[in-house]
């Protein structure tokens, strides 16, 4: 679990990303059209692309920033992940939206425990550390076909001008807000260093300014 929690702490952190908030103000945008909800699909296809790359570029930083090099095949498992959820970010925000919370919760419970009968049988195997990671694709494919069977809207072309800047600054400013609550609640788990107080307190005052 230790090498898990390593690679997880800052791939975690670049994971805020690939959502982009985009999610949420679809759910929260009072009317919105197909042509709105298709470009921030593919917006949402393109940065968890994005970071997926970034991510797999730098899993020899992060294994050389723990002194471990297993972590360079742990965090380039984990980064493969990143592109299913830009795949499902804008279906998933459609089934909110519709009130279709049963079969939201039915996904999850069929992802996880897909996700968690890999693991075991991982474990079984003898997979070690890599049970943890086998579970975390499992869980992410399965829910990418779930959503896709269980949602029919199909993503069209972008269309740039669509007016989707306004869902854009939304899903900005509610990432940024997740950063900072992010880094008040994990910056330990990467650092361990005696600044942890300090940065906790610095990223507090950043949130209530954020919130002011």
């Amino acid at each position: 679990y230790g090498l898990f929690g390593m690679a997880l702490s800052i791939v975690g952190l670049i994971g805020l990303f690939k959502d982009m908030g985009l999610s949420l103000a679809t759910v929260q945008k009072d009317k919105i059209n197909h042509e709105q909800v298709s470009t921030l699909f593919w917006v949402n296809v393109l940065v968890s692309t994005a970071i997926m790359l970034i991510t797999m570029a730098l899993a020899p930083v992060i294994a050389s920033f723990y002194k471990e090099p297993k972590l360079i095949g742990i965090t380039l498992a984990l980064a493969s992940g990143f592109i299913f959820g830009g795949l499902t970010t804008q279906h998933q925000a459609l089934l909110n939206r519709q009130m279709k919370f049963t079969v939201v919760a039915s996904i999850d419970l069929l992802s996880i425990g897909l996700g968690f009968a890999s693991g075991v049988i991982s474990a079984l195997y003898g997979a070690g550390y890599w049970t943890l990671v086998i579970m975390q694709l499992v869980t992410a494919v399965t829910n990418v076909v779930s959503v896709w069977v269980m949602c029919r809207w199909r993503p069209g072309l972008p269309v740039w001008k669509s007016g989707i800047r306004s869902m854009l600054s939304f899903g900005g400013n509610l990432v940024l807000f997740q950063i900072l609550v992010y880094n008040s609640v994990y910056i330990q788990k990467l650092t361990n260093c005696y600044y942890y107080r300090f940065s906790k307190l610095i990223t507090q005052f950043l949130v209530l300014l954020f919130l002011v």
